[in-house]
């Protein structure tokens, strides 16, 4: 790949990164966030590898329910950059970046020529749907995921062509494992969707797909590993149950026959995974993957594109990857939603492929088509996410706000996650009962913050637990700070 590409895909991004930037600090704080951001914001604090904010974990262990790659990826981030939202939330635009310089690696690898047209249309793609913006605005691990799918990807097509070991994706595959299981699910799915549609490689994914399988498995052997040196195997591998209908469903079966065959007791378990709750029904669920604006007009684009110009297509080499990325682009939310949850956030699975066999249809056709079959929809579909209602979460004020009140400083504290980063630069003992369980809060709590009841996940317990200190006769309840424009409380707890 050439240089000049990379910088031309650089200075087409700046624009958006900038955008992007700027609006960091607008969304308020989530739970998800907030639960991979703790662990790592104390150990930066020098406070260890520690928690208040996973729930079901005593003594403020390290969070057990995900691989913990992304966080430990987080530490030297914010030495680096800092603790605040946007320092934090910033980490995947970085990753985007190096997404989009890894997509026209491929690109250049499946000898597609990477004209200024097709680099402006990548970045549109990368940096504009509304779904993507979600995924790059908020602290999850998901990009980071893509982003070692991306050089997985890469790394197979340079192994197949060159006949290399290919010991990379091995590596590469066993850091997607500690990232996130989803993605390595998906990896899976474009493993099984290849072997179906590329009949003539067949033994060269065969060979591949081992590759990747030793690497997922020592992966997973490490993140096993890690939970169960911390006492908490069991509730990683219940949540690895939890986000996936089909491993529900075997699970529950295995554990009726166990009881069946060798009487040994499974009804503890089995009520466990009825209480993970029920899945909506299969086709309300794949109607929400494709009706989403973007994905169902460049989708629709591609497929007239595909349908106009079938004939030369099917003359030229880039048929077999245009071929196996539609195969992808449609097969990997239909079997990632057989297999589980497809929930908003995994999106860039269905995304990536369908930008990258966009990109190269639109080549295809003389520019003053394609530019009509394509640019027409993911207009109006661009133009439905930039509009759609937002709501004025007052981050600015809370954050105002939490900052006068330095009585917090160095307290124990019950908040609501919407003000995680601004309280955590005051204390490193800040409780978030949406998911910590109140049986674990230590008994000299200084401080509640009260949040509006209905604005943030959680707040329910954070009020319930102000009613039950308030009943008891060994405790004084004084409000000492308000904001009416975020409908922030602090209240004292003396006892």
């Amino acid at each position: 790949m050439r240089y000049k590409e990379v910088l031309l895909f650089l200075l087409f991004s700046v624009l958006p990164v900038c955008i992007a930037l700027s609006g960091l600090s607008s969304m308020t704080p989530w739970i998800d966030e907030v639960m991979f951001a703790d662990s790592p914001m104390h150990y930066v604090n020098g406070a260890g590898w520690s928690t208040y904010s996973w729930y079901s974990i005593a003594g403020q262990e390290p969070f057990m329910l995900y691989p913990p790659l992304y966080s430990m990826l987080l530490v030297p981030w914010m030495k680096t950059f800092g603790t605040t939202l946007l320092a934090c939330r910033s980490i995947n635009i970085a990753i985007l970046l190096i997404i989009g310089v890894g997509m026209m690696r491929i690109l250049r690898l499946l000898n597609q020529e990477l004209s200024a047209g097709r680099i402006l249309l990548l970045a549109i793609l990368l940096w504009c749907p509304g779904d993507m913006i979600f995924m790059y605005s908020n602290g999850r691990p998901d990009l980071l995921g893509a982003l070692l799918l991306v050089f997985i990807s890469g790394e197979m097509i340079v192994t197949a062509g060159s006949g290399k070991r290919g010991w990379g994706i091995a590596v590469l595959s066993a850091l997607l494992m500690g990232t996130s299981i989803q993605s390595a699910v998906c990896l899976a799915i474009i493993l099984l969707l290849s072997y179906a549609v590329l009949a003539q490689y067949r033994p060269i994914i065969v060979r591949l797909s081992l590759l990747s399988a030793a690497g997922l498995a020592a992966g997973f052997v490490a993140d096993c590993a890690f939970m169960a040196s911390n006492g908490h195997l069991t509730s990683f591998l219940v949540n690895i149950l939890s986000y996936s209908g089909s491993a529900k469903a075997v699970a529950s079966i295995v554990l009726s026959i166990i009881n069946d065959c060798s009487g040994i007791d499974t009804s503890y378990f089995m009520g466990k995974l009825s209480k993970m709750g029920s899945e909506s029904p299969l086709y309300l669920r794949l109607l929400s993957i494709f009706t989403r604006p973007v994905y169902a007009s460049l989708l629709l684009a591609d497929m007239m594109l595909m349908l106009i110009y079938i004939k030369s297509l099917k003359r030229k080499p880039c048929y077999i990857a245009v071929k196996h990325l539609s195969a992808l682009a449609v097969g990997i939310p239909l079997l990632m939603v057989l297999a589980g949850r497809f929930q908003t956030y995994y999106f860039w699975m269905a995304y990536l492929p369908l930008f990258l066999l966009t990109v190269m249809l639109f080549r295809l056709a003389e520019y003053r088509w394609a530019c009509m079959i394509i640019a027409f929809p993911l207009s109006l579909a661009l133009a439905h996410d930039i509009t759609k209602e937002s709501t004025d979460n007052h981050y600015k004020e809370q954050e105002y706000f939490i900052r006068r009140c330095t009585m917090l400083r160095g307290k124990k504290i019950i908040a609501p996650f919407s003000v995680f980063y601004e309280a955590s630069r005051l204390s490193d003992r800040i409780y978030y009962l949406g998911i910590y369980p109140p049986r674990f809060l230590p008994s000299d709590i200084d401080y509640i913050i009260l949040p509006e009841k209905t604005a943030d996940y959680g707040n329910d317990r954070i009020y319930k637990y102000l009613e039950d200190i308030s009943k008891t006769d060994s405790a004084t309840i004084v409000l000492v700070a308000e904001s009416k424009q975020p409908e922030l409380k602090v209240y004292r707890i003396s006892k």
